[in-house]
């Protein structure tokens, strides 16, 4: 939660001054390395994530929280690495970055509708 407002500020401070490339993954690039920081800042949330399941499975356990919480792991897992995959299907081309980010974000919005009815 603290951490992505503030990779999304240096990114866009780097991009700024052609210092990071969407898609490029040279280690010359910054866009490289603010994946790296989103991506261990996420490892990091859904750890956390298991050990307070693991914490609070006793007193929770009769609200059946396995549903709200799997459902909170998937929302973060997937919108996370799905925008992985689209960044690299634009940096080889697949793509364009309008119709990634188009697509990306449909596939994010009924993602979010199954996990509201879940």
């Amino acid at each position: 939660m603290i951490v992505k407002p503030i990779t999304s500020i240096i990114e866009i401070v780097l991009e700024k001054y052609d210092l990071s490339e969407v898609g490029n993954y040279s280690l010359k690039n910054g866009y490289i390395w603010i994946s790296f920081i989103n991506n261990l800042s996420i490892s990091v949330s859904l750890y956390s994530l298991v050990l307070f399941y693991i914490a609070t499975y006793e007193k929770l356990h009769p609200h059946k929280p396995i549903i709200k919480f799997l459902c909170v792991k998937s929302i973060i897992f997937f919108s996370y690495w799905q925008q992985c995959l689209f960044n690299m299907l634009q940096a080889m081309g697949v793509t364009s970055h309008t119709s990634a980010v188009r697509v990306l974000n449909v596939v994010i919005c009924g993602e979010l509708v199954l996990a509201a009815v879940a």
